[in-house]
């Protein structure tokens, strides 16, 4: 399970740095990046993503070996 979730975040983890990426390049390339800083949404997107399902398997498999 940990596996598959895993797998799937690192594959929204790609899918949205190349959203953002290509957002970003087109603020560059309009000169927009004057008015709106770019885009950071990779990061803390799959930082989001691997506390709230790793972590939440981990706790429950302690609850599960230890009580």
């Amino acid at each position: 399970m940990n596996y598959l979730v895993k797998r799937i975040g690192l594959l929204l983890y790609g899918f949205v740095s190349i959203v953002e990426s290509v957002a970003n390049t087109l603020l560059y390339v309009s000169h927009l990046d004057a008015i709106r800083k770019p885009f950071d949404l990779a990061l803390p997107f799959y930082f989001w993503y691997v506390n709230k399902f790793l972590k939440g398997s981990y706790i429950a498999n302690l609850k599960d070996k230890h009580g």
